[in-house]
């Protein structure tokens, strides 16, 4: 239940079941998630009241760049598309 689902997307799935009242049969049909997904974050919303385990922690090397960090490229990038990475750096 990793990479493949954004937050939003999760707590949809939640909202769709404790709002709507939706089954999980229902969700799966209209969300194309696995019932095995639906059921592990309707499993994580009961356990901790979100949709991610907080208990599990991220593996890896942190990123380098923060999102802010990322945006502010993105957007520079979008305003000169010609810039080289060389020139990014400085």
């Amino acid at each position: 239940m990793g990479r493949g689902a954004s937050k939003e997307l999760k707590e949809l799935v939640v909202r769709w079941h404790t709002v709507d009242g939706r089954s999980v049969g229902e969700i799966v049909d209209i969300s194309g998630y696995s019932r095995s997904f639906v059921y592990k974050v309707l499993s994580c919303w009961r356990l901790y009241g979100a949709v991610d385990n907080p208990l599990a922690y991220r593996s890896g090397r942190p990123p380098a760049l923060t999102a802010a960090q990322v945006r502010e490229v993105l957007e520079y990038v979008d305003r000169h598309p010609t810039t080289y990475l060389d020139e990014l750096q400085d």
